[in-house]
């Protein structure tokens, strides 16, 4: 059985803006995506682009982009196929996320805990939203 990563996504270093998000390790970044983009209600966006991250928030490789809801661009070819488990490297993994939007957001992804999965229950699945997400003007 698939454990279950709890991630926290917060808005630009906004601690009063975030969502908690529960994904299955097996699940996939382009699943992760999805779940990011409902949790925070984003209607329109044409590029989002997962990166990894140190502790410190620094920029790391590329991992992919999506583009209209389709993987355009990967670190390598087997990228899509590879669960989401396959990188994490720290029980507190960090990854970047810019939504190229009406409203452009950086994200900032952690790794809180990992869970078992509870019956009954589908995922990704967001757990917890604090704060309203910034509105086009």
């Amino acid at each position: 059985m698939a454990a279950i990563f709890k991630f926290r996504v917060t808005i630009d270093h906004e601690d009063t803006i975030y969502r908690e998000i529960e994904i299955q390790s097996n699940q996939h970044f382009h699943d992760f995506n999805r779940a990011i983009i409902e949790a925070f209600n984003i209607t329109e966006y044409s590029l989002v682009t997962f990166l990894k991250s140190d502790n410190n928030w620094h920029e790391g490789q590329e991992i992919m982009q999506i583009k209209d809801n389709e993987i355009k661009k990967s670190i390598d070819g087997n990228i899509i196929k590879k669960p989401l488990s396959a990188f994490i490297y720290d029980p507190h993994q960090h990854f970047l996320c810019f939504i190229d939007a009406m409203v452009p957001l950086m994200m900032f992804i952690e790794l809180l805990n990992i869970v078992p999965k509870k019956e009954g229950e589908f995922y990704p699945r967001k757990v917890k939203g604090v704060g309203e997400a910034p509105r086009p003007v």
